[in-house]
């Protein structure tokens, strides 16, 4: 799974940052490469990468937890930064998406669901069944 910026400092923790919508993008557009070679030489090459980085996604970031919805009541007492996914619960299909982590950032984001990963990720399956692979 591709880094979420070549640039970007390290997290805390040591460990660089992963951007699963980074991947998801990728793998679709090798994809969109293997259906235009499907008949050349090439075709296979795009399909195999392709199909590399959505299992290796998946075998990272492929979330077990599942989405919590507050009732509406209680949304009402929280503000947006107050929101946070319960333990044992998460708010997307794929982990490990990073929005921001620059240093003069206000407000980092990483090791989130974003709605474009999940996206592409939705999309790639659906890419395969059309072309009869799944």
């Amino acid at each position: 799974m591709p880094l979420w910026d070549f640039d970007a400092p390290l997290h805390e923790s040591g460990v660089p940052l992963r951007d699963t919508s980074a991947g998801m993008i990728a793998a679709n557009g090798l994809l969109l490469l293997a259906q235009i070679h499907l008949g050349e030489g090439e075709g296979p090459r795009f399909l195999s990468a392709a199909l590399r980085i959505a299992k290796e996604t998946i075998e990272l970031s492929l979330a077990e937890e599942k989405a919590s919805f507050l009732p509406q009541k209680a949304l009402a007492e929280h503000t947006a930064d107050d929101l946070v996914a319960a333990e044992g619960f998460f708010d997307a299909i794929l982990k490990n998406a990073t929005a921001c982590y620059n240093e003069d950032s206000l407000r980092r984001y990483w090791d989130h669901g974003l709605v474009y990963a999940d996206y592409y990720f939705l999309e790639f399956g659906n890419k395969l069944i059309r072309m009869g692979l799944l």
